[in-house]
């Protein structure tokens, strides 16, 4: 499969694939004074839980494995759910990669995760099963033979089956080896095995593209040599399945397997009423990101259909683009519904922890805290304290919207009106 003509080349920076990388952090950032706002017993939970030190790592269990835009910091969701001794039945609506849900299932929660991503929901299923012995043999056994099939498939013809869009994103004998081992895994039984691969070419799609990294879209010439393709997807295998070892020894016996469910989060449609005593999430930070542009190359690659996802994505930054205000409103919509839900769901005395941050709507400054008290109350719902950290921004448009007050991160605590 030769590169087509004329294809303009990403600019030389000879940076090499599989040379050290600096580690990986979760954009719920750490570091810097906590304020704290409402009950100061619980504003002292909230502050102990967000207060992480910069130095904490998050790379423990399967929390490491694949990158994701925004991901909660595990150390916080491990000092919320531990602050709950009582809750046996958690709830992540925004599960996302699964941080949550991974912590919740080794406290012996009873948990479920939802998410309208289709990559989030296939990825959590992953990083969260507490896998067999066997299950993990046959994952590293496996990604080594389909690493072998891809590579012994180069040596006839090779069906075009590469997303053309990607041309200019990888060279020409990466693409070859992508479609190679994309293929082989399409051979395997549908079930955990395969899923697994899926998610292991997933994780090295960025990897070996000239994008400059998950979290940075530039496109940079990189030193790919042939074969790294099968021999980076091998490597991952062994570390997914070490991943999961660690989780499932960390799980304790009874605890039963959590649920990954497709569900928007403005209906939470396969939650029953008063089901949950506590729910720990992190709704979209308004106007921040766009997750469906972002995982755009790993739909496309992994063949998962994201209309629905395009559709109802909330809080996206494309929502914003034409017409800020009405991005706004849209949000607020989302938001309301959202923890409309939220609170059909929450038994009486259960607690909603919600981790959210400040956006803006063209350079107008949107508060989180402002926008999920206005929804907690049309909710029934009430904040109970708050806690909050300033966060940097990273754009001349955020600059401007922020320069007066600064820009923060706030976990939240609601209740029933009631409770």
């Amino acid at each position: 499969m030769a590169s087509p003509p004329n294809k303009p080349r990403p600019p030389r920076d000879n940076r090499p694939l599989l040379g050290p990388g600096g580690g990986r952090r979760s954009l719920s950032n750490v570091g810097g004074a906590v304020e704290i706002h409402g009950d100061p017993a619980l504003g002292a939970r909230l502050s102990h839980a967000l207060g992480i030190r910069a130095g904490d790592h998050d790379t423990q269990l399967t929390h490491g494995f694949h990158a994701y835009p925004a991901r909660m910091h595990p150390e916080l969701a491990r000092r919320v759910i531990a602050s709950e001794p009582s809750a046996q039945s958690v709830l992540d609506p925004f599960c996302g990669s699964g941080t949550v849900v991974i912590e919740a299932l080794c406290a012996g929660c009873s948990v479920t995760g939802t998410d309208l991503n289709p990559l989030a929901l296939l990825l959590a299923k992953i990083k969260t099963r507490k896998s067999t012995n066997g299950e993990r043999k046959a994952l590293v056994s496996g990604a080594h033979a389909m690493a072998n099939l891809a590579e012994e498939s180069l040596k006839g013809e090779l069906a075009d089956a590469s997303p053309r869009f990607e041309f200019e994103w990888f060279h020409p004998h990466t693409l070859r080896e992508l479609v190679a081992l994309r293929s082989a895994i399409a051979t395997q039984p549908e079930g955990f095995v395969r899923d697994a691969h899926n998610m292991l070419l997933s994780s090295v799609l960025v990897k070996l593209s000239f994008q400059r990294s998950d979290s940075d879209p530039t496109r940079v010439r990189k030193l790919v040599p042939q074969g790294a393709t099968f021999s980076l997807f091998s490597r991952k295998s062994f570390e997914l399945a070490h991943a999961l070892a660690d989780l499932a020894r960390s799980i304790p016996a009874e605890t039963p397997p959590a649920k990954i469910l497709e569900d928007d989060a403005q209906k939470l449609a396969h939650v029953p009423d008063h089901s949950v005593d506590l729910v720990l999430t992190s709704p979209p930070y308004a106007a921040n990101y766009d997750y469906a542009s972002h995982h755009a190359r790993r739909y496309a690659w992994l063949g998962l259909d994201a209309e629905r996802f395009r559709a109802d994505e909330i809080g996206a930054a494309r929502w914003f683009v034409d017409d800020p205000e009405a991005g706004a409103a849209r949000f607020a919509g989302e938001l309301d519904a959202s923890v409309r839900a939220i609170a059909r769901v929450l038994r009486p005395k259960g607690h909603a922890y919600l981790l959210i941050a400040d956006g803006t709507a063209g350079i107008l400054p949107l508060f989180a805290h402002d926008a999920v008290t206005q929804s907690a109350s049309r909710a029934g719902l009430v904040v109970r304290a708050r806690a909050a950290q300033v966060r940097p921004v990273f754009d001349a448009r955020a600059a401007r919207a922020f320069a007066e007050t600064g820009r923060r991160e706030h976990l939240i605590l609601l209740t029933h009106e009631s409770a």
